[in-house]
């Protein structure tokens, strides 16, 4: 009985069995995905500029970042972090040495 007097009635769940997974079904294979292409984007830092310094900026403005030389840069890939590491020089090109992992929450891979 409720609070209020009237009864409530509870029933177990029944649902319908799952037919058995056939191997004529079409399923991607995990080596279809390693074909995939994802945008790797290494952040230094970020700022927060009003409109009329970034109409101000030209050749040689320097624009102060929020991290420190001695900070990690972080790896994202499609916008969603996934390392931290350390820019290094490899053959003329910057590159990045990760130095941590990050393990993602479900929801921003999604």
């Amino acid at each position: 009985m409720s609070a209020q007097g009237t009864e409530i009635v509870a029933h177990a769940a029944e649902f319908a069995e799952l037919p058995p997974h056939s191997q004529n079904e079409t399923s991607v294979p995990l080596e279809r995905l390693h074909q995939l292409s994802v945008s790797v984007t290494a952040e230094l830092g970020r700022t927060r500029l009003p409109l009329r310094e970034i109409l101000r900026l030209g050749p040689g403005s320097v624009i102060a970042l929020d991290r420190e030389v001695s900070q990690p840069v972080d790896l994202r890939v499609n916008g969603v972090l996934i390392a931290r590491g350390e820019i290094v020089v490899v053959e003329d090109r910057f590159a990045v040495r990760i130095v941590e992992l990050i393990q993602p929450a479900l929801s921003e891979l999604c």
